[in-house]
């Protein structure tokens, strides 16, 4: 996955995470209005956080709880700039509406939803019951990019594993004594196609006999329930996957030679090694390195092994982190006394190089294994700063708290202007280098209760949580003149960096963490354009007193939201008239630059279109509807999506053969995307339209026309695209009811379905249109 899919997936499980605090202060702020009376203020701080609310849901997939937190929005959308008095009913209604957005939080939490993204090309065959042990596994399976062939017996396997042998095998233990008759299949075409496959068992009982038949079996991990999905996938994850720990290995030895050897030997093991001998470098070293695994000779001169082991166990990032002393050492008190101090394990030198492997991963991986993942993962092995998942998660509870009381602090997002992106990729070592000394530099100007992580291969982000704006500031300039300063070591060779530092307080931002970071990102960029520090904050007016902050021009807004994924999402139910059990939802796009703000869809969509930006914001959109399918699929349901899109997207024929890519990639057959384009924009070019259109038709996608005026132009075209559906513009709803049936009639001629558009008001739309139409809007709040 790209940086940018990353920070969103990221983002997205720190968004699910929280989802029950961002529900229950939605309700304290309505039960707050409606015990001390309105006041407006309040309201529209309530009324905002609901808009960002039910946006994130949509741009992360959450279709049933994106409903229920815009039937909220659009109730209380009546209330914006009014005094009234809530009488019993408005505030039933309101309680209603939330206890709906509680219900459907609980399932899309349930769901344990996990990261979007492409199939991972695995394959699991899950032997299970009609009652499903551990509900949203599958679900979050394929959503890791799993592909699930489900088997009701393990009988069932045997012909599908002559085939093809999966990745890994699922079983519930009541199919264990089958699965004992299978094994011998199992392990002839294990041995023909060369792969092992591994086999989770999950069970309902503790019964130690079951237990000891799934080790004679061969079974490799036995899970009891209750079951917490998330740990299930971990799991399959790790059983899945060829192991391809680089265990981190610092040596500390002051024998040069010594040293040498013993790298060799972990290095040719697959190990990444670094040599230290001078032992009173060790502590710097562990900053930089953040080993899995320490080889510390035990006798050297300035500090012994006994002594460093001391010093290490006192950080609290390396308490657990192993230590393994070699020495000559043959007495056993004297080794006896050495672990006590904190050692793991003793080896005797002359190494020989199998056992010290062995001895090795077999240390590093017990430890892995005791350490909790949520400590373990709390740091990257790289930089040695937090991992973006604990940023994220900070950030979003930040957010969350802010409903409350605005914290004190803001996000700093550091850019670094002189790596080539194309280059480190392909020099990753030479990257590891310059990160760790980055990373290193932002430990060092930052305090303990800051969180500090790497984006990017050239970003960084800081959780900075400081009394006044001005030091922000002071941190800001400190870091960025640290690195400006500071002569970095690649490969001998010392480099200087430039760097550009934006700034967003969290008194400047709505409650949205992707908002906070996108709006430190548009600091940084205008600080790229500053003659000489380069550090800005963003905000419409600097308290000093300095110039303005980030140019608020509508295409600036809209690159900025297509880079970092800013637009909401909403998703817009549609009845049908016919009794269909599918579900059809119109999704439609906002850009909101601000709280409470909104860029209105008519002018940022001429703006995009001016700047040749509507393709790259079709194809996001596709993207979205894509992941939702598969999320409904997963959920067990199937969804029809209408979304609009540009004469852009037209204009290319390759979109075409990345859509069917796409389509395969996710195993979406039927996909149940209508793509919506306006008649007027494919007037233009009606041939490269009907022609892209027909291969739209052979992928399984149908096509609607929106804004149908219904006049003989407008027929012929229909006639020549071979839509599936139309959807009425607004103002040919005034046509009488005789003209009505005539129009309904010649549509309906062609073997296409009708959609109405969607009013403000629906009762608006007038009967003999409702009567012969196939799909009708539905109020979000009725």
């Amino acid at each position: 996955m790209s940086d940018q899919n990353n920070q969103n997936a990221e983002m997205k499980e720190a968004f699910i995470e929280h989802l029950p605090d961002r529900i229950t202060n939605l309700e304290k702020s309505w039960e707050e209005l409606c015990r001390k009376g309105w006041n407006r203020k309040q309201f529209q701080q309530l009324f905002t956080r609901i808009q960002e609310l039910a946006g994130s849901c949509g741009k992360f997939g959450l279709i049933d709880l994106n409903e229920s937190v815009f039937a909220l929005e659009t109730y209380l959308s009546s209330f914006v700039d009014s005094d009234i008095s809530l009488d019993e009913q408005h505030k039933a209604r309101g309680r209603d509406l939330i206890d709906a957005a509680r219900v459907a939080m609980e399932r899309s939490k349930s769901l344990n939803l996990g990261r979007p993204g492409k199939r991972n090309g695995k394959l699991a065959f899950y032997v299970r019951t009609s009652d499903d042990l551990a509900p949203g596994f599958s679900a979050s399976l394929l959503e890791k990019g799993y592909q699930i062939l489900t088997f009701i017996s393990p009988d069932d396997l045997e012909g599908e594993i002559q085939k093809r042998l999966p990745d890994i095998i699922i079983l519930e233990s009541i199919f264990l004594p089958q699965l004992e008759n299978l094994g011998r299949e199992l392990k002839l075409q294990e041995e023909r196609q060369h792969k092992r496959v591994p086999i989770l068992c999950l069970s309902r009982t503790r019964d130690l006999k079951q237990r000891l038949q799934a080790m004679r079996i061969g079974v490799d991990a036995y899970i009891l329930s209750p079951f917490v999905v998330k740990e299930l996938v971990d799991k399959v994850q790790e059983l899945s996957s060829p192991t391809e720990d680089h265990y981190r290995i610092l040596i500390v030895e002051d024998d040069p030679t010594q040293a040498q050897f013993a790298s060799s030997i972990l290095s040719k093991g697959g190990m990444k090694t670094m040599a230290v001998t001078e032992p009173l470098k060790v502590p710097e070293a562990m900053d930089m390195f953040r080993p899995d695994l320490i080889l510390m000779d035990l006798y050297m001169p300035d500090a012994n092994g006994i002594e460093l082991t001391t010093i290490i166990r006192e950080h609290p990032d390396f308490f657990a982190t192993p230590i393994v002393f070699l020495s000559g050492e043959q007495d056993p008190d004297k080794k006896l006394n050495a672990l006590s101090f904190g050692g793991d394990d003793f080896l005797s030198k002359p190494i020989r190089p199998k056992h010290l492997i062995s001895t090795i991963t077999n240390r590093v991986q017990r430890a892995k294994a005791l350490t909790p993942k949520a400590a373990g993962s709390k740091r990257d092995s790289v930089t040695g700063l937090y991992t973006s998942r604990i940023f994220f998660e900070r950030l979003e509870k930040i957010s969350i708290d802010n409903a409350a009381s605005t914290p004190s602090g803001g996000v700093l997002l550091v850019e670094i202007g002189s790596i080539d992106k194309r280059k480190a990729l392909e020099e990753g070592k030479r990257l590891d280098t310059l990160l760790v000394q980055l990373g290193h530099l932002i430990a060092e100007n930052t305090e303990s209760q800051d969180i500090s992580t790497r984006l990017t291969t050239d970003s960084f982000a800081i959780i900075a949580i400081r009394p006044h704006l001005k030091h922000l500031q002071e941190l800001a300039l400190k870091i960025y003149s640290a690195i400006e300063s500071t002569p970095f070591t690649i490969d001998n060779e010392q480099k200087k960096l430039e760097a550009a530092i934006g700034i967003c307080p969290f008194d400047q931002t709505p409650g949205d963490a992707s908002e906070v970071l996108s709006r430190a990102d548009k600091a940084s960029t205008f600080a790229w354009g500053k003659p000489d520090q380069r550090v800005a904050i963003y905000s419409t007016e600097i308290d000093e007193g300095e110039q303005h902050v980030v140019s608020s021009e509508i295409t600036d807004i809209i690159r900025n939201a297509v880079e970092h994924n800013g637009f909401q999402v909403l998703f817009r139910p549609l009845g049908d008239r016919d009794g269909h059990p599918v579900e059809k939802y119109q999704i439609s796009l906002r850009l909101s630059p601000g709280p409470g703000s909104q860029v209105d869809s008519s002018i940022w969509r001429q703006a995009a279109l001016d700047e040749g930006l509507m393709g790259e914001i079709d194809r996001k959109l596709v993207e979205n509807a894509l992941s939702t399918l598969e999320l409904k699929r997963n959920e067990g349901k199937q969804v029809e999506l209408f979304l609009e899109q540009s004469p852009q997207s037209l204009q290319h024929m390759e979109n075409i053969e990345w859509l069917k890519e796409q389509l395969r990639a996710r195993h979406l057959v039927g996909t149940g995307l209508i793509f919506e384009y306006r008649i007027a924009e494919l007037g233009a070019n009606l041939k490269t339209a009907k022609r892209f259109i027909a291969q739209l038709h052979a992928a399984g996608i149908s096509v609607c026309l929106s804004r149908f005026g219904a006049n003989s132009a407008a027929l012929r075209v229909l006639q020549y695209l071979e839509a599936n559906y139309v959807c009425i513009a607004p103002q040919i709803l005034t046509a009488d009811a005789d003209e009505a049936e005539s129009i309904l009639s010649l549509i309906k001629q062609h073997n296409t379905r009708i959609v109405l558009p969607r009013l403000k008001d629906s009762e608006q739309i007038p009967e003999p249109w409702r009567a012969g139409a196939d799909l009708i809007p539905i109020d979000s709040e009725s």
